[in-house]
């Protein structure tokens, strides 16, 4: 049985200079979003989606006051994966258990971005090839160009830009320890000529 269902009226939105058409969802029976533990209820209104962007599997759900804009009629949003308040617009995969919360994620046709695994993303803008992973967290930050973000990576109020011509170079932070400090970047700025990645005991490297 599928969990949600297309309602209302159809709205045209612009994508990357395509016209992509837009509707309501509604959730067809109750269920728990795994990566939030919130409860969703039959007969509940969600967000607004291009067709198929959520996926009918798993726990995954896109808030009412989200819209996840996808121009190839691809599903992105999968898994027990959560987008809240939120605007995900063009190639954007959110799956497994992440979650996007009151953010931003923009990037254009030839561009790929991902949230996965146990990813945290909130109250962040976000363009291009970006990937967050295992158990990231990123807050209130910009995050622009080739950029991986993953380990137990905690970043605040920063942003990472990678204005490389080479489209190889990716910016890299990738941060273990065993104490909040060693896993957290605060105000920084961050480029391509300032990856951050650690060993497993929490020493920087640059």
């Amino acid at each position: 049985m599928d969990k949600y269902e297309l309602v209302g009226e159809k709205e045209i939105k612009l994508l990357n200079g395509r016209k992509v058409a837009v509707y309501r969802i509604r959730a067809l029976k109750s269920f728990k979003n795994e990566a939030t533990r919130m409860e969703v209820k039959k007969g509940e209104l969600g967000g607004k989606i291009t067709p198929n962007a959520l996926s009918q599997n798993g726990t995954c759900w896109v808030d009412e006051s989200s819209l996840v804009l996808d121009s190839e009629g691809m599903t992105r949003v999968t898994g027990d994966s959560y987008v809240g308040s939120s605007i995900l617009a063009g190639n954007i995969n959110v799956s497994d258990s992440a979650v996007v919360a009151y953010s931003q994620l923009r990037n254009k046709e030839n561009a790929c971005m991902e949230i996965v695994e146990n990813a945290r993303v909130v109250g962040t803008k976000m363009t291009d090839n970006v990937r967050v992973a295992g158990r990231a967290e990123v807050s209130n930050c910009e995050v622009s160009g080739q950029v991986l973000i993953d380990g137990q990576s905690f970043l605040e109020n920063c942003n990472v830009t990678n204005n490389s011509e080479d489209k190889t170079k990716v910016v890299t932070i990738r941060l273990f320890g065993t104490k909040q400090s060693d896993i957290t970047l605060h105000d920084r700025r961050i480029t391509e000529k300032t990856p951050i990645v650690n060993d497993v005991n929490g020493k920087e490297k640059t």
